[in-house]
């Protein structure tokens, strides 16, 4: 099965229950899917979009499905979607109840009409290549040194009391 790190982000309403939530959808709603690790969850300064939007919190989670990245994308904003999300009523990279990205597979590059993978704008930015480094037992060599030279995104928060970085072994 293909291995996905997928990022999560949230600056609206109850961030962390967001977060939560999509992560229950994802292994609840998605065929085959399993979680494999968890980052730490960061607390970001938001970039780009409007000026004086709330702080984010993000995170990034390994997964397997056996979902081709097209329609793991589809299910990715689905999911969006019945927590709350209206991509038709938001500014570019505005506030949002909740973002659920694509960051990197194990699969060849892809660019198409509908998904690009490794996302293309993954390496420019902390808060998404470093919780991806987080969760990757062995990271791409560019992840690593985007990584390094990004540094900490933001603040670590905890996952509920639960320890910062979390694998799926962990939560038996």
């Amino acid at each position: 099965m293909p291995l996905y790190v997928v990022g999560l982000g949230s600056n609206l309403g109850d961030r962390r229950a967001a977060i939560e939530a999509a992560l229950e959808h994802l292994e609840g709603g998605v065929p085959g899917c399993r979680i494999e690790a968890r980052s730490r969850l960061w607390e970001t300064v938001p970039v780009g979009g409007p000026d004086g939007q709330p702080l984010y919190l993000n995170a990034a989670v390994r997964l397997r499905t056996r979902e081709e990245p097209a329609v793991l994308l589809q299910r990715c904003h689905a999911i969006e979607q019945a927590l709350g999300r209206n991509r038709s009523g938001e500014a570019r990279w505005g506030p949002r109840t909740l973002d659920i990205d694509l960051l990197w597979w194990d699969g060849h590059p892809i660019r198409t009409a509908s998904v690009t993978l490794p996302h293309p704008r993954l390496l420019e930015r902390a808060f998404a290549v470093v919780p991806a480094c987080e969760v990757l037992d062995h990271p791409p060599e560019t992840l690593r040194r985007a990584a390094a030279r990004a540094g900490e995104p933001g603040r670590a928060v905890s996952w509920s009391g639960r320890r910062d970085v979390e694998r799926s072994a962990d939560r038996r």
